[in-house]
């Protein structure tokens, strides 16, 4: 684990709002839907994907799959726009399968309560691909200060 500092960038994606059971349930609708939407999304800096947790209240989740882009002008009307800011978050390079990315939060999430780290609900996970056969995640979850 690593604490880093993460400049401001700006994604463009899907929101898909649900408690932890819809989630398994809809994410990988949203994911298939998204993917399938990407070339439309001609701003964007690569075709790497991101999984952000935005926030989570009153037990539902705020999760937008989404890409980085270069200019919030140019984003298609399905596309919602989120500047993500600029702050301190813990980092983790997830090396394995996507079904343990959980796992890894986990590890970053036990490394926090140990080191009296306070940290927040926004989770990034970006590395996620078009052929989707990845093993290697950065994840980073917010310090709260």
């Amino acid at each position: 684990m690593e604490r880093v500092t993460l400049n401001e960038f700006t994604v463009a994606g899907i929101v898909v709002k649900s408690d932890w059971k819809g989630l398994h349930q809809e994410m990988p609708k949203q994911w298939n839907i998204f993917r399938e939407m990407l070339p439309e999304i001609i701003n964007r800096k690569s075709d790497k994907m991101i999984d952000i947790s935005l926030d989570y209240k009153d037990g539902i989740y705020t999760e937008c799959i989404c890409v980085e882009i270069s200019d919030p002008a140019d984003t298609p009307s399905f596309a919602e726009v989120f500047r993500i800011p600029c702050g301190q978050y813990l980092h983790h390079t997830h090396n394995g399968p996507v079904t343990s990315i959980a796992d890894s939060f986990g590890e970053i999430i036990t490394y926090a309560k140990t080191n009296q780290i306070p940290i927040g609900h926004m989770k990034i996970d970006s590395g996620y691909t078009l052929v989707g056969n990845e093993e290697i995640h950065e994840l980073y979850i917010r310090i709260d200060e």
